[in-house]
């Protein structure tokens, strides 16, 4: 069946025919009930609800909207630069080219960012690269603790500086305090533990009475300092009149000593305690490229 135009009575020429289709029909005090459908170029609803639905396949403009959206399964479509409030918003994920502004934030999972995040008053920063701080670094509590690598300072200020591997410092380093460094108490003598670690400390005491000539092996030199680069050892001995060094070896590599006074040590003193006092000196790449200089000085 074709499409029909309302009948109408028009009063003035007493006759009953269709709508013209340039006029409105006037339901201010009706409506329409039980359509099927109502096709349309354009419809515009004022103070007054659909309470079916409505299948739209162009655009829908109003002022506002009110009232829950159950389920959009589709909103690809959305365009333009509109503002829009809204309490909570769940979803799979969020493709943003602008700026985001929250009073707060709370992540269950993972943040990761590809440029610079700035931020200001946190409690923890665990950073998996290079933590870069532009205007200094101030530490008001707990120190700073280097748990793994090497760290290079320029001008630090520091209460409390903990390192627990190797700590460098590219400048003077200045203490204004003193200095307190650890020592190796062996508990035995020098003969019963000829290696000795850098690790350990750079002065060694052995306890025990020694006997004889003795050799002593400083380990873990070689892989630790550089060409340019040297270390000091002060070695305490109970000699017991009889035991002494007469031997130096660097990671296992004997070096000849060139000792203060110009002979090496023949004896052990008769009392008291022998100090030695070795700096090493670096001077190439090799396992004997070692200058030592040593000294023997007896305290009864």
């Amino acid at each position: 069946m074709a499409n029909r135009f309302p009948l109408i009575v028009d009063s003035s020429a007493l006759q009953i025919k269709e709508l013209p289709a340039s006029d409105n029909l006037d339901l201010a005090s009706s409506g329409i009930v039980n359509a099927s459908s109502i096709s349309a170029t354009s419809l515009t609803v004022v103070d007054h609800g659909v309470t079916g639905g409505i299948n739209v396949t162009g655009v829908i403009t109003a002022a506002s909207f009110s009232g829950t959206v159950a389920t959009a399964t589709n909103a690809s479509g959305l365009t333009g630069t509109p503002s829009i409030t809204v309490a909570d918003i769940s979803g799979i994920g969020a493709n943003l080219t602008g700026v985001v502004t929250a009073t707060s934030g709370s992540f269950s999972g993972n943040v990761s960012v590809g440029g610079v995040l700035t931020y200001e008053d946190v409690t923890n920063v665990d950073s998996l690269g290079i933590v870069t701080a532009r205007n200094g670094l101030r530490v008001t509590a707990g120190g700073i603790n280097v748990t793994a690598g090497i760290s290079t300072l320029a001008a630090t200020t520091a209460t409390t500086l903990t390192a627990s591997g190797a700590l460098t410092a590219s400048s003077t380093a200045v203490f204004s305090g003193g200095l307190v460094e650890k020592y190796e108490n062996a508990g035995t003598t020098l003969g019963a533990q000829t290696n000795n670690p850098l690790s350990d400390g750079n002065v060694i005491l052995f306890t025990g009475n020694e006997s004889g000539t003795n050799t002593i092996n400083f380990t873990g030199v070689h892989s630790t300092i550089s060409s340019g680069q040297a270390v000091s050892f002060t070695v305490i001995l109970s000699p017991n009149g009889s035991g002494y060094i007469n031997a130096v070896q660097v990671d296992g590599q004997a070096i000849t000593p060139q000792w203060s006074g110009g002979s090496a040590p023949t004896g052990g003193g008769s009392s008291g305690r022998d100090v030695y006092t070795f700096t090493i000196l670096k001077t190439g790449s090799g396992t004997s490229n070692y200058v030592i200089l040593g000294a023997l000085t007896n305290f009864a």
